[in-house]
């Protein structure tokens, strides 16, 4: 199996940033290979690249159009933009939740070899929600990706 890359650089298209979160899931869904400290470095300091971004061009396109005013097409779809945005932060959000959650707990089975948390199969059942939770990210970051290689390799707005 490859080793997970450095994350891009924070303005990377969102094509790079979507294979980068593929990949990550990859390296997440290989159960029988244990997570390295520097993957799981890796992956929180990604995700928190990502989250960046998100914030910056959710920033760059907001917009609060005037109540009763017809939308002109460039305006729907901005907010179109938006919307898509702010998803892929709530599930951005979800998925930093529970890496950090998986991180946690992974540090402290290193440390207390045999301790498992009553109810919790460690690590196998949170590398899948971590897993299944990035996977749903991916798919919203498609849909921004497609838009912007719509708008020919740029932001839309």
């Amino acid at each position: 199996m490859k080793p997970l890359d450095p994350p891009p650089s924070e303005r990377a298209p969102w094509r790079v940033w979507s294979q980068w979160v593929s990949d990550l899931v990859q390296v997440l869904g290989t159960y029988e290979l244990p997570l390295t400290r520097e993957q799981l470095r890796q992956a929180t300091s990604g995700l928190a690249q990502l989250e960046e971004r998100l914030q910056w061009e959710q920033r760059r396109a907001t917009v609060s159009p005037v109540e009763g005013r017809r939308l002109l097409a460039g305006e729907a779809a901005r907010m179109h933009w938006t919307h898509l945005l702010r998803t892929a932060r709530c599930r951005l959000d979800e998925c930093r939740l529970l890496l950090g959650t998986l991180v946690q707990r992974t540090r402290a089975a290193g440390t207390a070899p045999g301790a498992a948390q009553a109810g919790v199969a460690y690590p196998d059942r949170l590398r899948q929600r971590v897993r299944r939770a990035l996977e749903q990210f991916q798919e919203q970051l498609e849909q921004v990706a497609s838009l912007e290689d719509e708008a020919g390799g740029t932001s839309p707005c």
